[in-house]
């Protein structure tokens, strides 16, 4: 999940003279030992790892959250990006993969092998308040295209494009909303 550059652009920012707490959660157990690795970049005391929590405790978590940081090297797509776009939490998400797809202009984008690149798009979120405020309504504007109902809708269209049967007006209206994804 790329914690190390994530762990030491925090590490950098402390060094600038801005500390940015870090609530992880998920599991504790892994292939990395995130407390060590914190410890190693001397920002134990800004990390906090809740572990697993429930979808009415994750659902406060991001919307009470100034910034999401999705540091991922590797990901076919993003859930916690959306769920924080539909909270209106501002996003810097790693340029990997679809995920500048998926976020569009609604998130800070960063090289994950760069920490120091994290770090200058967290500094920009963490203390422009007029960044914050753009990033959560592009965030909710992006969240909105991406409903159930739209899903469904885009399933529907993909089926008969395999079947090669003709679109209705409601796939081209599909197409045309989700042509930027």
């Amino acid at each position: 999940k790329n914690h190390e550059t994530l762990f030491r652009a925090i590490s950098l920012l402390r060094d600038r003279g801005i500390r940015v707490p870090l609530v992880l959660t998920g599991a504790k157990a892994g292939r990395v030992d995130l407390e060590e690795l914190a410890q190693r970049f001397g920002v134990d005391d800004l990390v906090t790892h809740l572990g697993f929590v429930s979808p009415t405790e994750l659902s406060l978590l991001y919307s009470r959250a100034t910034v999401t940081v999705i540091p991922t090297l590797y990901e076919a797509g993003s859930f916690p990006m959306f769920e924080a776009f539909s909270k209106g939490c501002p996003v810097v998400a790693s340029a990997v993969c679809s995920l500048p797809q998926q976020a569009a202009e609604a998130a800070m984008l960063f090289n994950p092998y760069d920490s120091n690149d994290l770090a200058e798009q967290l500094a920009k979120v963490w203390t422009d308040r007029s960044s914050q405020v753009w990033l959560r309504a592009a965030g909710l504007r992006r969240a909105e295209k991406f409903t159930w109902a739209a899903t469904a809708q885009g399933y529907a269209a993909a089926y008969r494009q395999a079947l090669r049967l003709p679109p209705t007006v409601d796939d081209i209206v599909w197409r045309e909303g989700h042509a930027r994804f």
